[in-house]
């Protein structure tokens, strides 16, 4: 955990309210507090890279990135860790598109995990966010694992 500081200095910049707990990292909530909330997600801070196929880690102690989440469930603006490398790849495609950004897009996440209840130690390997693109000009589009679908 040497680059925490980092980690928190990006976070900070990217908008975190750093005032509330890091969800699923270092004491705050675990991820399924996330459960019921139906959130938007206004940015992230991708602390891992894509080079190509592949994924730079940015600290193996570390999350891959952080989904800024807002819910009329809950005050104020939370971190949520994103701890699997599916759920990182599918918020740097939304990134990459520039989906965070756009005026004409939103982006909306629910805690979606596929992983059974008795299978908690495989968290880290299979997806647990549902990402919802709502675009003004087009289709909704939905990233859940490997699935992408419109709609």
């Amino acid at each position: 955990m040497e680059r925490l500081p980092e980690m928190l200095a990006r976070l900070s910049e990217d908008g975190a309210d750093l005032d509330n707990p890091l969800v699923g990292f270092a004491g705050g909530p675990d991820i399924p507090f996330l459960d019921g909330h139906r959130m938007h997600c206004v940015g992230a801070t991708l602390l891992a890279q894509m080079n190509g196929e592949n994924i730079v880690e940015f600290d193996s102690h570390l999350p891959y990135a952080f989904l800024h989440v807002e819910s009329n469930t809950f005050e104020g603006r939370l971190a949520a860790a994103i701890i699997n490398k599916i759920d990182f790849r599918n918020a740097w495609m939304i990134s990459q598109h520039g989906w965070f950004d756009n005026g004409d897009y939103s982006v909306y996440v629910d805690y979606k995990p596929t992983v059974p209840k008795f299978l908690r130690f495989m968290k880290k390997a299979l997806p647990l966010y549902q990402f919802s693109i709502l675009c003004r000009q087009g289709p909704m589009i939905r990233l859940h694992g490997l699935d992408h679908s419109e709609m």
